[in-house]
């Protein structure tokens, strides 16, 4: 199913104030001031044709934090941002990551623009497969979650770029599509 963006930031905006409710009800922040500091860098580099990041820290530091920070700063200050346009992935083949990424993100995306592998496939909760949904597509950012798992052409996400026609800098430049790895290795 393909929506509008008036539609996929409708949605995104009534998850986020509930996650947002969700965080204040628990007395906690849903990022915290180094997060947007992070996200307003990448922002900035983006705006200056950087298409790549990389964002390592140790394990339950923030990385994550740091995502949805950006789904929200763009959400408030971008009004062509496209949530549908941003997705979120690993080369895990776990379901407790996928599980894990569920409990920290809105609802409604998290079901749609979250994937794992799964075999030599990458799908989201609804089965639906990544090539498909990003094949041909342009103005993504793509976050890939334990990017270390992509450091060889061999690996299932290296390998599922070839196939889309991801091969080179260039490739994801001339359909500005931006990818932040996140890694604590």
């Amino acid at each position: 199913m393909v929506r509008s963006i008036t539609q996929a930031r409708r949605s995104m905006h009534a998850d986020l104030e509930n996650l947002r409710e969700d965080h204040l009800n628990e007395n906690s922040l849903m990022y915290h001031e180094q997060q947007e500091e992070v996200v307003r860098n990448i922002i900035h580099q983006k705006q200056s044709g950087v298409i790549a990041f990389f964002i390592c820290a140790l394990c339950q530091s923030g990385k994550t934090g740091v995502i949805l920070a950006h789904i929200d700063i763009m959400m408030r200050e971008d009004p062509d941002f496209n949530p549908d346009n941003f997705i979120l992935m690993t080369g895990l083949d776990s379901k407790d990551w996928t599980d894990q990424m569920a409990k920290r993100f809105p609802d409604g995306w998290s079901k749609t623009n979250i994937y794992r592998r799964s075999g030599s496939k990458f799908k989201n909760k609804g089965g639906d497969d990544l090539v498909k949904v990003i094949e041909g597509r342009e103005n993504l950012t793509l976050v890939i979650d334990e990017i270390h798992l992509v450091k060889s052409p061999k690996m299932s996400i290296g390998r599922m770029f070839d196939d889309i026609g991801l091969k080179t800098d260039y490739d994801f430049a001339s359909r500005n599509i931006s990818v932040i790895g996140l890694s604590a290795t």
